[in-house]
């Protein structure tokens, strides 16, 4: 039992079912204990961002023990917040700060927006559907710099194939958005693609 390997070698001695068991706490009808853990376990090690909805289909997972397990990954969630950079230095730093933030089964737009030492005031999700469909207007973007008095912005979407490669829509999004920048006295940062545990950068030939 997880509570045994617990006493005996600590966390670091639990597996993953381990853990999960131990959130689950119980199997469900027709279907035993270890094996509703093995099935969640298997959903947790593909997606950091367990949805409810897919939690739910999981046969002996109901509504109250898929509620504990998005839960416990909000905690853990909140927990790493506290680690991520306040200030934006790198095109690595809007990543890390990003990663957990965005989604992964549709594209989002986010914004970061940074004051003249590059220090977030706000983050933003701006929309949610493909770069080259969604209707994005520079007062959707450009309405919280003003409002926040932000000199610089840092934009961010990602790819929910997992590949972060950069699309020719991705570089024609970015050119349109960096003129409404030049226009609005903003300064645009950089434009990121995240994927599956990476990212690339959209860079623009002058």
């Amino acid at each position: 039992m997880p509570s045994e390997k617990f006493k005996n070698f600590g966390l670091s001695g639990l597996s993953d079912t381990d853990l999960v068991s131990i959130l689950i706490g119980t199997g469900g009808v027709g279907v035993s204990f270890k094996e509703v853990s093995k099935d969640v376990a298997k959903i947790l090690i593909n997606d950091q961002s367990p949805a409810f909805d897919d939690l739910i289909k999981v046969k002996g997972v109901g509504e109250t023990k898929a509620l504990r397990i998005i839960s416990a990954f909000e905690i853990a969630r909140r927990m790493r917040e506290k680690d991520r950079p306040r200030q934006i230095r790198s095109d690595r730093d809007s990543y890390e700060y990003l990663k957990d933030k965005i989604g992964k089964k549709a594209e989002e737009v986010w914004a970061i927006y940074l004051n003249a030492r590059y220090e977030i005031i706000s983050c933003e999700l701006i929309a949610k559907g493909r770069l080259n469909t969604v209707n994005i207007t520079p007062r959707d973007i450009l309405g919280f710099s003003l409002l926040n008095n932000s000199n610089n912005l840092v934009i961010a979407h990602n790819h929910p194939s997992g590949n972060s490669q950069v699309s020719y829509a991705d570089k024609k999004f970015t050119i349109r958005l960096m003129n409404c920048c030049e226009l609005m006295g903003v300064n645009f940062v950089s434009h990121i693609v995240i994927g599956n545990g990476e990212y690339s950068v959209v860079e623009i030939d002058d």
